[in-house]
């Protein structure tokens, strides 16, 4: 939780979890035809309390193992120099401060399940543990391989990310 109190700007935690989204590619080359798909809440979703942001890839997905690290605050897969990291410390403040609860799913292409973790920050403050265990699920439709993060439950008034999510689409799809 004390990762959203990091300094980021709203279209910078969207570019984080497209550059993780990118860089899955690097994992596996052959992936014929990269897609990253984005979706945006409207404002009157956000102001519903419904709003969802999606980011989602055709990359190879994650194993179990590579899931768990992703979900480990400060865990990140990338060389000293090189590419960028693969989740890592910038995607648990880039989820953090767009909502309080991340549904992170991925399926790779030779398993007939995928994992699915929900990082819900109010209710692991509550428990004051911050362990997140995947779990084995049905794969979700037209997902052969890849990785869905889902960000929802923006954060409410009084609390300094408020109005995080809206800022960010307040930017316009064109320029988003």
């Amino acid at each position: 939780v004390i990762l959203t109190y990091a300094s980021m700007k709203p279209i910078d935690s969207l570019c984080e979890l497209i550059d993780n989204a990118i860089d899955s590619f690097s994992l596996e080359p052959e992936t014929s035809h990269p897609l990253v798909l984005i979706d945006l809440p409207t404002r009157k979703e956000l102001q519903k309390g419904t709003g969802l942001l999606r980011v989602r890839d055709n990359g190879p997905g994650l194993t179990l193992n590579e899931m768990e690290k992703a979900l480990r605050a400060g865990y990140s897969s990338k060389a000293a120099f090189g590419s960028l990291g693969l989740f890592g410390v910038g995607f648990n403040i880039a989820s953090g401060k767009l909502g309080q609860t991340t549904k992170f799913i991925s399926a790779r292409r030779e398993d007939d399940f995928a994992f699915e973790a929900t990082v819900d920050l109010q209710k692991l403050r509550r428990q004051g543990d911050y362990k997140i265990m995947p779990r084995k699920t049905e794969r979700p439709e037209n997902l052969i391989h890849g990785t869905i993060v889902e960000i929802t439950n923006p954060w409410p008034e009084g609390n300094q990310n408020y109005g995080f999510m809206l800022k960010l689409i307040q930017q316009g799809m064109p320029s988003i």
